[in-house]
């Protein structure tokens, strides 16, 4: 209570307290909310991959709404419309090409592009937001082919009427696409021939023509591509001769050839009589014939041995008899066809690197030769056998190949075995889901070729050989795109 004595200045001052001491002590109102984000520019989060001709692009592709300091605006609903950007073929993107974003990211997953090339992008935009362009990516699709080769460290295969395609190494031009750059996935091979066949060996590859004429690039070790010179070649080149073959096959200096009408011709060194023309130790840049008058159904080389099969059944070998591969019971060279002993009458047949495989006529497997590396299939890993032993398992196969310490061979439905180094001493059947017609073994590696043209690789794949696009080694087949 106030009291008469009171002075006026000090009625002001209660006054104002009390008058502010009355107020709204919450404080001032907040500030009013920012004003939405307007959507600025686009931006791809998850890219499109590496995907094949008629098959979803994956992993599914995210594009982004953004403002303009690059944040994802998350109440965003704009919808957002992909299209091809670089388009190296004639491609058509088909799928849903038109999403709403949700909370701002839009995502699209059953894209599909019907070509396949290499360098496509995507293109996102939406309206007057800015667009933005995915990375770069491929489209492959899965290689058809009739037939395969698998060389050392390289692979050859063709489709009649269309091309020939080689992959791994190029150290020479063995993959004959004029130049001596790797290649991880199949590339053509430059011609103009159209080839019915193909063979790969080491470090060079050879096909023949629908007219019978032999080619052969890479390698020219001794003269073995038969074109009268010692020069390697990046691109096929002329067999000389003048010589209608059915089949060619590559040994480390030599090569060997099957004519039309089953006679046997050699080219290139003969250091161990190789050539099987009675002589040893001069090579040839031109082809000689075989001695001995013999025609042949096949014909397999190796290395330094050749061996065939004469008409009949009969297997004759020729060339350096180490570790007795011949199978003659000799340790002498081989200067002309030296018949395998035991009486067996084949349908196939294989050398590999030092040793023999074949396919009797009752579909029994026998092997000869060096069997360190358990290679000759009959439960061991030791020694040499100089004559034909059953290979164990009782597996009746129509074919056999061999290049490098191991074998594999194939069964009429189609079911692949092996044995040797890194399968075992005794045949390891592979796991496949299709059915081969047609196998190749390389020196590490092994490719077959199901009934719709296919094409399957495992193995080492070091050098690119598989032609999968990486250098991952493969312990189950894997199936080749290009």
């Amino acid at each position: 209570m106030l009291t008469p004595m009171m002075p006026r200045t000090v009625w002001l001052l209660i006054l104002v307290g009390a008058s502010g001491a009355c107020g709204d002590s919450s404080g001032p109102p907040p500030p009013p909310p920012p004003p939405p984000a307007s959507p600025h520019h686009l931006s791809f989060t998850s890219q499109p991959g590496t995907g094949l001709v008629d098959s979803i692009l994956s992993p599914a592709i995210t594009v982004e709404v953004r403002d303009s300091v690059d944040r994802r605006i998350a109440g965003a609903n704009t919808a957002i419309t992909l299209a091809i950007g670089a388009n190296p073929g004639t491609a058509t993107l088909r799928g849903t090409k038109t999403k709403n974003a949700i909370n701002g990211t839009a995502t699209f997953n059953d894209l599909q592009l019907d070509h396949r090339e290499r360098g496509y992008t995507l293109v996102a935009s939406s309206g007057s937001v800015v667009p933005d362009t995915s990375t770069g990516f491929d489209v492959y699709a899965p290689l058809v082919v009739d037939a395969v080769a698998s060389g050392s460290t390289h692979t050859c295969a063709l489709k009649r009427g269309v091309a020939t395609y080689c992959w791994g190494t190029n150290t020479v031009g063995e993959l004959g696409d004029s130049t001596t750059t790797p290649h991880l996935r199949p590339g053509r091979v430059r011609t103009d021939q159209q080839f019915d066949t193909i063979s790969a060996g080491y470090f060079l590859s050879c096909g023949i023509s629908s007219a019978g004429a032999g080619y052969c690039w890479g390698d020219n070790l001794d003269g073995r591509l038969g074109d009268s010179t010692y020069t390697y070649r990046t691109s096929p080149t002329r067999v000389n001769g003048g010589l209608s073959f059915r089949e060619i096959a590559n040994g480390f200096f030599h090569s060997c050839g099957l004519t039309t009408t089953g006679t046997a011709y050699c080219w290139g060194g003969n250091n161990v009589g190789q050539l099987g023309d009675s002589t040893q130790g001069s090579g040839s840049l031109a082809v000689r014939s075989v001695v001995g008058g013999l025609t042949f159904s096949m014909l397999h080389t190796r290395n330094y041995h050749t061996c065939a099969i004469a008409t009949g059944g009969a297997a004759y070998c020729w060339g350096t008899n180490s570790y007795n591969v011949l199978g003659d019971s000799t340790v002498d060279y081989g200067l002309a066809p030296e018949p395998v002993i035991g009486g067996l009458s084949f349908l196939s047949i294989a050398a590999g690197n030092i040793h023999t495989c074949a396919v009797a006529s009752s579909g029994a497997a026998y092997c000869w030769g060096d069997n360190r590396s358990a290679q000759l299939g009959d439960g061991t890993a030791t020694g040499q056998h100089a004559t034909p032993r059953p290979v164990l398992g009782g597996h009746a196969f129509v074919a056999v190949d061999a290049q490098g310490p191991f074998t594999c061979g194939l069964t009429a439905p189609g079911e692949v075995w092996c044995w040797g180094r890194g399968y075992g001493t005794e045949p390891v059947k592979i796991t496949q889901a299709p059915a081969f017609v047609a196998i190749s073994a390389g020196y590490q590696h092994v490719c077959g070729v199901t009934a719709t043209g296919a094409l399957y690789c495992w193995g080492d794949n070091s050098n690119g050989q598989l032609g999968d696009g990486t250098t991952t080694n493969r312990s189950t087949p894997t199936r080749i795109v290009y």
